[in-house]
């Protein structure tokens, strides 16, 4: 997807509207931020995302960093805003859809054959459902 710019940025920035798969994590345990990478039409644009918001003593877990890593664990597109500065590309906030995700696991599972026999009950037994 090719990304638009949003008319809001503060001088010498812009703001951007992206969507599309994450093609790359690179978690940097040893920094404060992680980065992901997407492609931006034929481009690849890296994205850095703080590990902690806030200010000083404040300062808390960015819940983006989770729902990113999980958008990317399960392969489901998200839509994100970013700033484009010229040092680097910040998140400023992400949304995705998880029931992407398990609607493909609801169309497998009403696909499948239910008639069960005595040597099947155990392997259903054992399946992990989506919470």
């Amino acid at each position: 997807m090719q990304s638009y710019t949003i008319q809001n940025a503060k001088e010498n920035e812009e703001n951007k509207f992206l969507g599309g798969y994450i093609t790359g994590m690179h978690p940097y345990p040893d920094r404060s931020y992680i980065s992901i990478s997407m492609k931006d039409g034929t481009q690849t644009i890296y994205i850095m995302i703080f590990k902690k918001c806030g200010f000083g003593n404040r300062k808390y877990d960015n819940p983006t960093v989770k729902i990113v890593m999980d958008a990317f664990e399960k392969g489901i597109p998200i839509t994100c805003i970013y700033t484009q500065g010229q040092m680097a590309n910040v998140m400023h906030c992400v949304y995705t859809n998880f029931s992407v995700d398990y609607s493909k696991n609801e169309e497998k599972e009403e696909t499948e054959d239910t008639s069960l026999n005595d040597n099947d009950e155990n392997k259903y037994e054992q399946l992990e459902l989506p919470i």
